[in-house]
């Protein structure tokens, strides 16, 4: 997975050290992610992207052999097709349109 934390950082004027100091993790940890030596947690993402004030997918790119056999899945209905109690009940019950979420 390809990362653009050393270039938020050289934009935000921080040094590895300031960064690991804002998320709360050590100075290796941030260099081991640069380098792509390490993968964050989801959680460490998705504070680097807060701090820099941008999405993940701002900062972190799935390579092409990282997609490899992954097909998007299409929904099997549209937002447009229920509304917020709905969906939720939806969710609550485990199924979609009368299917199962488990079958």
């Amino acid at each position: 997975m390809k990362n653009s934390i050393k270039v938020q950082r050289a934009i935000n004027d921080l040094t590895q050290q300031q960064l690991a100091e804002k998320i709360g993790v050590s100075r290796q940890t941030i260099n081991a992610i640069e380098t792509q030596k390490y993968i964050p947690s989801t959680t460490l993402a998705l504070k680097l992207a807060k701090l820099f004030g941008k999405i993940v997918e701002d900062i972190f790119e799935l390579e092409s052999e990282d997609l490899t056999n992954v097909t998007p899945i299409s929904p099997t209905i549209t937002p447009q097709q229920i509304d917020n109690d709905q969906a939720c009940e939806t969710v609550m019950n485990g199924s979609i349109a009368g299917k199962s979420r488990l079958s």
